[in-house]
C-alpha cells in the first residue's frame, strides 16, 4: 500500500520559498585555512607554514607577525592557539611530534639562530631556538595578519529584507482569512 500526501498549492509554494530562503542564508564554507585568535583585543588570522621550510624561506611573513620582538606576546599567541584548537593541530604528520613555532627573534651564536615559543601536539609551550638554515618536517612556523572585518553587502541586505517582507505579508494574509 502506498500513501501519498498532497499539500495544497499555497502551502507547497510557501514550503519551497522557505527551503530556498534557508539554502540562500546558509553560508557555503570551505575548510578553514586560518584560525582566528583574539589577543590583546585584536583578532588575527593565524596560519602555519607546513614545513620542512626553514625560517629563511618565510622570514618576511614571520617578521610581520604581531609577536615578533616580544617573547611574552609570542607565548600569549601560543597559549591562545592551544586554547582554541584541539591537540593534534593542523598537521600531525609525525604521530604527535609536530611543533608549532611562534618565532619572535633571531640572534648570532656562530650561526644565525631563531628563538620561538614552541607548542607541541601535547599542548606544552616552551622557549626553543634553532639554526635558521635548518628546516624540519616537524617544525611549522606561525604567522598572523589582522583578521578582515566583514562588510555588509548592501545589495544582499536589501534582497533579504524584501524576501522577509514577502514572507511576512503572506503569513499576515493567511492569518487574516476567516477559517471555515
Amino acid at each position: 500500500m502506498q500513501v501519498r500526501v498532497t499539500l495544497p498549492r499555497a502551502r507547497l509554494g510557501l514550503s519551497r520559498l522557505l527551503v530556498a530562503l534557508i539554502l540562500a542564508l546558509v553560508p557555503l564554507t570551505a575548510a578553514a585555512q586560518a584560525v582566528q585568535l583574539t589577543v590583546d583585543g585584536t583578532t588575527y588570522d593565524v596560519e602555519f607554514f607546513e614545513g620542512p621550510d626553514s625560517y629563511l624561506d618565510n622570514s618576511p611573513a614571520i617578521i610581520a607577525s604581531p609577536w615578533w620582538g616580544d617573547f611574552q606576546l609570542a607565548r600569549d599567541f601560543a597559549n591562545a592557539y592551544d586554547a582554541a584548537v584541539a591537540p593534534g593541530y593542523p598537521f600531525d604528520l609525525n604521530a604527535g611530534t609536530d611543533n608549532l613555532a611562534f618565532a619572535y627573534e633571531t640572534y648570532l651564536d656562530g650561526f644565525l639562530n631563531v628563538r620561538y615559543e614552541r607548542l607541541t601536539d601535547g599542548g606544552d609551550v616552551a622557549t626553543r631556538a634553532s639554526q635558521v638554515s635548518s628546516g624540519s618536517p616537524d617544525l611549522h612556523y606561525a604567522y598572523a595578519t589582522p583578521a578582515a572585518v566583514p562588510e555588509i553587502d548592501g545589495g544582499a541586505l536589501g534582497q533579504g529584507a524584501v524576501v522577509l517582507l514577502a514572507i511576512w505579508l503572506m503569513l499576515r494574509q493567511r492569518v487574516a482569512r476567516p477559517r471555515a
